[in-house]
C-alpha cells in the first residue's frame, strides 16, 4: 500500500479532509433577536396608528352631526330673540335639529 501523499499526488484517490471549525454565532443570534424585537415593535406601532386613525374618524363622524345640531339650535335661539320671529325660520331650524339627530 502506498503512503497517503503518493496516492494523493498520483490521483488514485481524492483527499477530502473534514474540516471542523467552530464559529461563534453569538453576534448572529443577537442580531436575529434584535430584528425580531424591532419587527414586533413595528407591528405594535402599526396597530396603534390604525387605532388612532379609527378613533379620529369615529370622533369626526360623531362631532359633525352634533355641531350641526348646535348650530341649528343657536340659530333658532337667535330667531326667538327677534321681537317678531319668523315661524318658517323657526320650523326649519327645528326640522334641521330633528334631521341631524336621527
Amino acid at each position: 500500500m502506498d503512503p497517503p501523499d503518493r496516492r494523493r499526488r498520483t490521483g488514485e484517490w481524492a483527499f477530502s479532509p473534514r474540516l471542523r471549525h467552530q464559529q461563534d454565532v453569538t453576534a448572529e443570534k443577537k442580531a436575529q433577536e434584535t430584528v425580531r424585537s424591532l419587527q414586533a415593535q413595528l407591528i405594535h406601532l402599526s396597530r396603534k396608528s390604525a387605532m388612532g386613525t379609527m378613533a379620529a374618524t369615529l370622533a369626526h363622524e360623531l362631532n359633525q352631526p352634533l355641531a350641526a345640531i348646535v348650530n341649528f339650535a343657536a340659530g333658532t335661539r337667535r330667531a326667538l330673540e327677534n321681537p317678531e320671529p319668523s315661524r318658517e325660520f323657526l320650523e326649519s331650524g327645528l326640522d334641521g335639529d330633528r334631521e341631524k339627530a336621527s
